[in-house]
């Protein structure tokens, strides 16, 4: 549920704290998140494939990897449902199959 009061900053912070508390053990959706953003960034694109979201995920991972200088809960398996049904529920996106 989005509350109406909050701005746009709040709004991706509190997002971004649900995510990480719900996480188990690898901290999977932030970092498709910060994929999706940085695709965004460099592209203006605002449509994606599961191909694409597994590719830009893959790839912000290994950026992460090499600023952090580690791999702990960095890298977590990443499965074809997160963007139809997961990301959703934190408003990252919305599936238009």
């Amino acid at each position: 549920m989005i509350k109406r009061d909050m701005n746009t900053e709040e709004f991706c912070k509190s997002n971004i704290e649900r995510m990480l508390k719900n996480s188990q053990t690898k901290v999977i959706f932030p970092i498709i998140t910060l994929a999706l953003v940085k695709e965004y960034d460099a592209t203006e694109k605002k449509v994606f494939s599961d191909r694409e979201i597994r590719r830009a995920y893959e790839s912000t991972v290994n950026d992460l990897k090499k600023f952090l200088k580690h791999d702990v809960h960095i890298g977590g398996k990443y499965y074809d449902a997160y963007p139809s049904r997961n990301l959703p529920r934190y408003s990252v996106v919305k599936s238009v199959a």
